[in-house]
């Protein structure tokens, strides 16, 4: 472990898939310690030792019909771990996302939640890979014209003293107005086009450089992401999605350092649909044999020479 997390032996439990009865999220790892969310309650759990600690807790977290992304990441100044919450709702009525909002604690900074500023489409984040000590996702920042609209704005005033349990539509769904007065919105018909990553120093989101588009007239889809070889990778189509092609970034934050590894013909696998979401492991140099997991917890091994599937289980 890099960083000592100080977890100390509070409780220990056989099934880490349960907490006392309540409906348990594992959300990400970070330095061989894993970030749970059980109801309400924030864990870090050590999955060698079989300790977890409680660190916090927020009710939002305890609703099961929202959707919970997390992240941890370590805060190198000051020598602490930050965790940061994306939770979206759905409407009751149509059952589409009505956006979300986005928190964050530190386990020094008297667990206190802090709202943040979220400049992507709230319903488009996607989990992605824990990276030189914080979490990267996918996210889109695709906007459409539209007609101003004006939705409810919701009184804080009523809210409890954090301001997380309710939210202003405006701000999770992305209505707002440019300069000139033109109104816009998030486009949801389309996939990911970026990779956020969270800057535990600045305590803000920031916009990984992207590489050259495979294709100049549209934007490309950013299908999963992933470590090959000790560097991110990224993997990518277009609508066609007869070919993913697999990206490694050398050089961390620099844009020419992108370059192709290799391509994934979809011919190779059963289920093609699983490819809108993956994630790409492969050990310390060697990227010849890739681990693919798929969205539907299916894991292949891919021989990137061979072009073929050596293996794959349902985990």
């Amino acid at each position: 472990m890099g960083h000592d997390l100080n977890i100390e032996r509070v409780t220990s439990f056989r099934e880490p898939l349960f907490f006392h009865g309540e409906l348990t999220r594992i959300l990400c790892s970070c330095n061989g310690v894993v970030l749970v969310a059980a109801g309400q309650n924030v864990l870090l759990w050590n999955p060698i030792t079989r300790w977890c600690r409680v660190v916090l807790k927020h009710r939002s977290l305890r609703n099961p019909g929202n959707s919970v992304l997390g992240g941890i990441c370590y805060d190198s100044s000051t020598k602490d771990y930050k965790f940061v919450f994306f939770i979206s709702r759905e409407s009751g009525f149509s059952g589409r996302a009505l956006g979300g909002f986005v928190f964050s604690a530190s386990l020094q900074n008297n667990k206190a939640w802090t709202l943040l500023s979220f400049p992507y489409n709230s319903y488009s984040p996607r989990s992605g890979v824990n990276f030189n000590n914080t979490f990267h996702w996918r996210v889109s920042d695709v906007k459409r014209p539209c007609a101003l609209l004006k939705p409810h704005q919701h009184d804080y005033s009523e809210s409890d003293s954090t301001g997380l349990d309710d939210y202003s539509e405006s701000h999770s769904c992305g209505f707002d107005s440019d300069e000139d007065g033109s109104g816009w919105v998030w486009d949801n018909s389309l996939g990911c086009n970026n990779i956020a990553y969270f800057d535990p120093i600045n305590e803000e989101f920031k916009t990984l450089p992207s590489p050259d588009p495979c294709n100049t007239e549209e934007e490309d889809s950013i299908v999963g992401l992933g470590i090959i070889d000790d560097c991110l990778c990224m993997a990518r189509t277009d609508d066609k999605m007869q070919m993913v092609q697999v990206l490694i970034m050398k050089e961390c934050g620099k844009r020419e350092s992108w370059f192709k590894a290799f391509d994934i013909p979809m011919s190779k696998f059963e289920k093609q649909d699983d490819f809108y979401d993956i994630k790409l492991f492969s050990k310390k140099g060697n990227n010849a044999k890739v681990l693919i997991i798929s969205g539907q917890k299916i894991a292949y091994i891919y021989d990137s020479a061979s072009e073929d599937v050596l293996s794959q289980v349902c985990l």
